[in-house]
């Protein structure tokens, strides 16, 4: 087992050695504790370097003394440009001034707070981040790790889908017939600008209600059940039909 030896000479009147002392303490528990603690970081490092985000931890100081390997790709950076680099260099000016009004360091905490983040290229990427700040065992507040998730690829497809939407919006509200969309109970959900022209309805009249108080009463049973069939069908098109609607005049 581990033990901790400490030996001690002894030595007559005359300077001749006639013994030692010997303190032998059992230091079995630290030695299992400080293997545990070396297996722990090992797995810790494994973790930290091999992660899917960039990791970054600063210093009391909000200089940047740690990060991972994903860190250096993500930023384009290497352990020259981010070893005591200020972290807010890492921001543009505006996005930092946002990051700074969570007053993160009284919080403790910022979990998935979404900004840009500015790469050795002058490159900026949105990132979603979450920041955690580091205590000592006085409660000082000695640093912060920082955790960034590349979503350059989310916004895009974001903004790409916002446009195609504006698109299909400006498509359907100036169309020059009349549209209506409706839930799959048929109550109207939308109208285009044709669709209150030609009937004499505003989008507030008819949005809630259903699309067969707008048929004629002789039409509207047939209309219910062929609605019916199309939706049980789940078809993306169906064959039209004639229809006779009443506009607010009647």
């Amino acid at each position: 087992f581990d033990v901790d030896l400490s030996i001690c000479i002894l030595k007559g009147f005359k300077g001749e050695i006639v013994g030692s002392v010997a303190i032998i303490t059992d230091i079995t528990e630290l030695k299992k504790v400080e293997k545990e603690l070396k297996e722990s970081e090992k797995k810790y490092r494994t973790i930290f370097d091999n992660s899917a985000v960039a990791i970054t931890m600063t210093d009391e100081h909000e200089k940047i003394i740690s990060w991972n390997k994903y860190a250096e790709t993500l930023l384009g950076m290497n352990k020259d440009d981010l070893f005591q680099m200020p972290v807010r260099d890492l921001y543009p000016a505006s996005e930092w001034k946002k990051i700074r009004s969570q007053n993160i360091r009284q919080k403790g905490m910022q979990h998935h707070l979404e900004t840009k983040i500015q790469k050795k290229n002058n490159e900026q990427i949105d990132v979603a981040i979450s920041l955690s700040v580091l205590k000592n065992h006085e409660d000082r507040v000695v640093g912060s790790i920082g955790v960034m998730k590349d979503i350059s690829d989310r916004k895009r497809t974001e903004k790409n889908l916002e446009e195609s939407e504006k698109k299909f919006k400006l498509l359907y509200e100036k169309a020059p017939v009349p549209y209506h969309t409706l839930s799959p109970d048929g109550l109207i959900t939308d109208v285009n600008e044709k669709w209150c022209q030609a009937f004499g309805y505003t989008k507030t009249d008819v949005c809630g209600k259903s699309i067969f108080d707008f048929i004629s009463d002789h039409e509207k049973k047939p209309a219910q059940k062929s609605f019916a069939q199309k939706i049980s069908a789940g078809k993306l098109y169906t064959g039209g039909h004639e229809r006779e609607y009443l506009t607010k005049t009647g």
